[in-house]
């Protein structure tokens, strides 16, 4: 759905008050992705490589 767009938000909306399986299934396969994508050890894992990449291009 694009931002700031009303009509395609409203619409949005309506898809999933009238269809609750996808509702369901769509919000269930978000849930995953922020799960995977933002678990702590991602993270770590991501800050790790960030500070890495800099430290090198600092020592070289």
């Amino acid at each position: 759905v694009p931002s700031r767009n009303a009509k395609a938000i409203r619409d949005g909306i309506l898809t999933y008050i009238n269809n609750p399986k996808l509702a369901k299934k769509n919000a269930k396969r978000a849930r995953e992705r922020v799960v995977k994508r933002f678990d702590w050890r991602v993270v770590g894992r991501d800050v790790e490589r960030v500070y890495e990449r800099f430290y090198n291009k600092r020592n070289k």
